[in-house]
Parts: C-alpha cells; sequence; structure tokens
C-alpha cells in the first residue's frame, strides 16, 4: 500500500494556505506623505515662549528655537522623560543673567598642606630594644573546635 499520498494531500493543503491573498491589503505609509519629516525647521522658532501644540515633542520645539532639547528642558525645569503637554508654555530663551550658568575660569591649583623632611626614617638595630615586645599570654589560645 502506497502511503506517500497523504502526505501529498497534507502539502497541497499548506501551499493552498499560504497563496491565500487578502482581499484588503494593510495601509501603506510613505516617507513622502504629508505626516512625516520636521515640522519646524531649524531655527524658524524665534520667539523667546512657545505654547505647545498637540503632537509637538520637546525635540522638535528645540530644533525649530535652534537649541539643545536639554538646554530647553532645564530653561524651563523637566526632568526626564520630558513630559510636556498642550496648551503648556514653554521658555525657549532664558530671559536674564541669573538663568544662564555662569562658567568660571579654572583656576590654579595651591597646596596648602604643610610637608616636613623625615629625619628618621627607620630605626636601627640599637633602638629596636626601645619596642615592646608582645607578651606570651596575649597570643590566642586554642579553644574548641567549631
Amino acid at each position: 500500500m502506497n502511503t506517500g499520498w497523504p502526505n501529498f494531500v497534507v502539502l497541497a493543503i499548506m501551499l493552498t494556505g499560504c497563496s491565500f491573498q487578502a482581499e484588503r491589503p494593510a495601509p501603506v505609509d510613505t516617507l513622502s506623505s504629508k505626516n512625516h519629516g520636521p515640522r519646524y525647521h531649524k531655527g524658524s522658532l524665534k520667539n523667546d515662549k512657545y505654547k505647545v501644540r498637540k503632537g509637538d515633542t520637546l525635540y522638535s520645539i528645540a530644533w525649530g528655537a535652534g537649541r539643545n532639547f536639554v538646554e530647553v528642558a532645564r530653561l524651563n525645569r523637566l526632568s526626564p522623560p520630558y513630559t510636556i503637554y498642550p496648551g503648556q508654555s514653554l521658555n525657549l530663551a532664558a530671559t536674564n543673567n541669573s538663568q544662564i550658568a555662569a562658567i568660571r575660569a579654572p583656576q590654579p591649583y595651591v597646596n596648602s598642606i604643610q610637608t616636613q623632611a623625615i629625619t628618621k626614617p627607620y630605626i636601627s638595630a640599637s633602638d629596636s630594644s626601645k619596642l615592646k615586645t608582645i607578651k606570651s599570654s596575649a597570643a590566642p589560645k586554642p579553644g574548641p573546635a567549631v
């Protein structure tokens, strides 16, 4: 008896299932559609304040202002993950000198530790008799095994 025909039927069913086409293919967005690309061109936001709109990100707003997003977050006291909300007003430029971190010029290093020369760097053999010796009673005594 030939047992190859059940394998052939299973293979034919599998191939038929793989060749099935959906009536409606999945939608495809291309990179050329209007929804993609930067919302703002670099440096296009010239105002010192910006009101957040739906779909804005801190990165896109900072890009439009020509600033680093971390700097804009610092100006607005935002911490990671830098969440912003529609209607929120963001400062894009420091309004006074107190908001700008001052960078101090490097100062020369001044050693304030006083050093002295070592007059007696070692103990001679004749001075070693002045050292205290350890008495044998201070040595550890054997105890019960743990």
